[in-house]
C-alpha cells in the first residue's frame, strides 16, 4: 500500500519522554511514557503499546484470579476473520424471542481501572474470537479488548486527537475519523501506518462506514455531510440534499451500511435515522424526536443485522431501539432499567450479543447483554464469563 510506513510494536522500555510531548495521549498513556527511551529509538514510528508491561512484571492476573501468561502475546497475533463493515451483522432467528427478551449483562470491561481504562468511549466494533476494538476520544486511541473484556494493545498516531468512530476494509485496514484533526486515519492490526484520508468536505468528522468494493461513507457533524470516498480516500460524491427538508442532516453523528448495500446514518439534530441506498438516493427517514415508542432523542450508534433491521442507540432516552428494515418501530432492546446510560456506540455479535458503550457524561465502560434468554448455557461458572 502506498503511503505506508513501519511501525513498531513497543514495550514501556521503549518510550521516552519525548514521545509525550509530541503527542496527546490520555492520563493512562501518559504513565507509560515516564521513562526514557534507549539511544536511537524512534518515537515517530509508535503505533501500539503494549499496556500489560507497565502494570505488572510478571503474569497478568485477573480479577477472578486466573494468571495468564501469555496475554500478551495472544493479543499480539494476527486476528483472523476481519469484517468489512463497521459492525458485525447478525440477524434476529427464531432463537431470539423478542417479546419475552430479557437482557441481561454478561461481561461488562474494561475490568480493570488500571489497564485499559476508558475516558470517553465514543465506538465499538467486534472483531471475531471475542475480541473488539473501542475508540476512546478522550484519551486519542483505539484499545484492544480481549474475550475477557482485558486490554493489552493500544493504538494511536499523530493523527489521531479526538478519535470517534471505527470501521475495518477487507483488507484488514483500521479507519478511525480524528475529529480535531479533520482526518480519517488508517492503519494494520500490526500497527502499520497508512497515509490518513483528508479531504476538503472534513471539519469534524464523526461517522465512518466501509461498503461495497471497500467504498468509504464519512459523516461531518459540522459540515452535515455525508460524504462517499474510493478506497484511497478519493471523493466520490455526497449523499443527501442540503435543498431537500427530509434529506437533509443535521450533525450527522454514526453511519453504517447494511447486507444491501444502503447507507444509514444517525441524523441526531432532526432526531431521526435517514436511509440511502447505494446510489446515494434517499430511501427512509425513521423516528421524531420525543420519549415514546418509535421516537428518538439524539440517536448515536447505528448498526444493523444481516435482515437489514435496524439497531439504534437513543442517546438521550437511556435505550437502544430496534427497527424493521421499512422503519417499522419493533422494541427497545434495552432500556435505563437494564443498567443503560447514555448509549454511544454500539454492535451486535454472532451469538446475539450486543456491545454497548455508555455513561454518564462519558462513556467509561462497554456493557455487553445477552440477547438470547439462554445467558446461564454457555457460561462455565458465575466467575468466568467470556465473550465468544
Amino acid at each position: 500500500m502506498s503511503g505506508s510506513n513501519s511501525t513498531q510494536i513497543l514495550n514501556v522500555a521503549d518510550l521516552g519522554e519525548e514521545v509525550s510531548n509530541r503527542r496527546r495521549f490520555s492520563f493512562t498513556l501518559d504513565r507509560l511514557f515516564k521513562r526514557k527511551s534507549p539511544s536511537g529509538s524512534s518515537p515517530s514510528n509508535i503505533g501500539m503499546i503494549d499496556m500489560h508491561k507497565e502494570e505488572t512484571d510478571g503474569d497478568y492476573t485477573d480479577d477472578s484470579g486466573e494468571s495468564d501468561s501469555n496475554a500478551d502475546t495472544e493479543a499480539m497475533t494476527l486476528w483472523t476473520g476481519m469484517e468489512g463493515h463497521t459492525n458485525n451483522q447478525f440477524i434476529f432467528d427464531d432463537q431470539c424471542q423478542l417479546d419475552n427478551l430479557q437482557p441481561e449483562v454478561v461481561l461488562t470491561f474494561p475490568n480493570s481501572k488500571k489497564v485499559g481504562s476508558l475516558s470517553d468511549a465514543s465506538d465499538v466494533m467486534y472483531i471475531s474470537d471475542g475480541r473488539s476494538l473501542v475508540v476512546d476520544m478522550i484519551g486519542n486511541r483505539v484499545l484492544h479488548f480481549d474475550k475477557r473484556g482485558i486490554s493489552s494493545i493500544a493504538y494511536s498516531t499523530e493523527d489521531m486527537v479526538e478519535p470517534w468512530a471505527v470501521a475495518v476494509n477487507t483488507e484488514d485496514v483500521i479507519h478511525v475519523t480524528a475529529r480535531k484533526t479533520k482526518c480519517v486515519t488508517r492503519f494494520l492490526k500490526n500497527g502499520e501506518i497508512i497515509t490518513p484520508i483528508k479531504n476538503v468536505n472534513f471539519t469534524t468528522p464523526s461517522g465512518v462506514a466501509i461498503g461495497k468494493n471497500d467504498q468509504i461513507f464519512v459523516s461531518d457533524v459540522t459540515t452535515n455531510l455525508l460524504t462517499a470516498h474510493e478506497t484511497d480516500g478519493t471523493f466520490i460524491s455526497t449523499i443527501g440534499s442540503s435543498m431537500s427538508p427530509i434529506q437533509h442532516l443535521d450533525r450527522p453523528r454514526y453511519v453504517t451500511v447494511d447486507n444491501s448495500n444502503n447507507i444509514i446514518v444517525s441524523d441526531s439534530g432532526h432526531h431521526s435515522i435517514k436511509v440511502f441506498d447505494s446510489e446515494g438516493n434517499f430511501v427512509n427517514k425513521i423516528g421524531e424526536r420525543g420519549k415514546g415508542e418509535g421516537q428518538l432523542k439524539f440517536p448515536y450508534g447505528v448498526c444493523t443485522d444481516t435482515s437489514d433491521n435496524i439497531i439504534v442507540a437513543d442517546h438521550y432516552n437511556d435505550r437502544v431501539s430496534f427497527f424493521s428494515k421499512s422503519g417499522q418501530f419493533i422494541r427497545h432492546l434495552v432500556t435505563s432499567l437494564d443498567g443503560l446510560t447514555h448509549p454511544q456506540g454500539l454492535c451486535l455479535t454472532s451469538n446475539l450479543r450486543l456491545l454497548v458503550t455508555h455513561g454518564g457524561l462519558k462513556a467509561h465502560e462497554v456493557l455487553v447483554y445477552d440477547l438470547r434468554n439462554n445467558t446461564r448455557s454457555d457460561t462455565t461458572s458465575s466467575d468466568t464469563v467470556v465473550l465468544v
